[in-house]
């Protein structure tokens, strides 16, 4: 067996928490073609088969889970390592990446820039995406995310709420009646599972959804364009001119600032997510 080469390491896992090359790809940001190769020259390399390699994708073999299960234990002690480094930063300095919703991002924006104009040293890097991002591993310093069950993993600190209502375009807000008559506006992934698709799902029945989309700004727009009523969120669609308000709902998501508690130990994370509870909590 020839010495181990651990920068294949990435291409591996990936793949086994994707089950597909193709899903490990768009991961790593990498080509397909990419982590077939890498995969194909460590199992041939090592002598092991990682993988059954199936029409529906990648299956990890019984001596695959044992080697990866170790290979697992091995990354994230690296990945601690890291943060562990990048915790024990004195100076605020450097870079401070931050993740957010579209739907959230005109509420965060003014904020943090206000915390970089303060401190000349510091660089603010934006991820803006609905997909949630792994902050174990170091994909973002700090997420501001709505939901009602922050994870216990991490340190989460309370700034708001969102609050829901039903809308409608003005002009089409008095054609009908009720909201099982109108068409609507649905949610697709990655909010297919959220707490106000969860709502719709209750409550609006299948054959009226005309239109789904994979953002709550999208949704918005959508209303405003006529496409169909929807639930969308108060303090966005309250300021739209183009929008009516049919009924509020019982239906709210709370607003979390959220980090890994390593990363506390960097006194640039650690001022950042105090100036950013101060200006953005109730």
């Amino acid at each position: 067996m020839h010495r181990l080469d651990w920068s294949k390491l990435r291409y591996l896992l990936a793949v086994a928490e994707a089950g597909s090359a193709a899903g490990a790809a768009r991961r790593l940001g990498v080509n397909h073609s990419t982590i077939i190769r890498h995969i194909h020259h460590f199992e041939q390399q090592q002598q092991i088969r990682i993988f059954d390699h199936l029409p529906s994708g990648y299956r990890l073999t019984e001596q695959g889970s044992a080697f990866l299960e170790a290979a697992q234990q091995i990354d994230n002690a690296v990945t601690q390592l890291e943060r562990r480094i990048h915790g024990e930063e004195h100076a605020l300095s450097g870079t401070v990446t931050l993740t957010t919703t579209d739907s959230l991002q005109d509420m965060v924006i003014g904020p943090a820039t206000d915390f970089g104009r303060q401190h000349s040293g510091l660089n603010i890097e934006w991820l803006i995406t609905n997909q949630k991002l792994n902050l174990n591993t170091m994909e973002a310093d700090i997420a501001i995310r709505p939901t009602n069950n922050p994870p216990s993993d991490l340190v989460s600190r309370p700034i708001g709420q969102l609050d829901f209502a039903i809308y409608a375009n003005s002009a089409m807000a008095d054609q009908y009646s009720s909201i099982d008559q109108a068409p609507w506006i649905g949610l697709s992934e990655p909010f297919a599972q959220s707490i106000p698709a969860q709502w719709v799902k209750k409550y609006i029945n299948n054959h009226q959804i005309t239109t789904r989309c994979n953002s709550l700004v999208m949704a918005q727009k959508l209303v405003e364009q006529g496409a169909g009523w929807g639930l969308l969120i108060s303090q966005l669609a309250d300021a739209s001119p183009l929008l009516k308000k049919i009924d509020t709902v019982d239906l709210s998501v709370k607003l979390w600032l959220l980090t890994h508690e390593d990363m506390l130990r960097s006194r640039k994370i650690a001022a950042c997510l105090e100036f950013l509870q101060e200006a953005l909590g109730d």
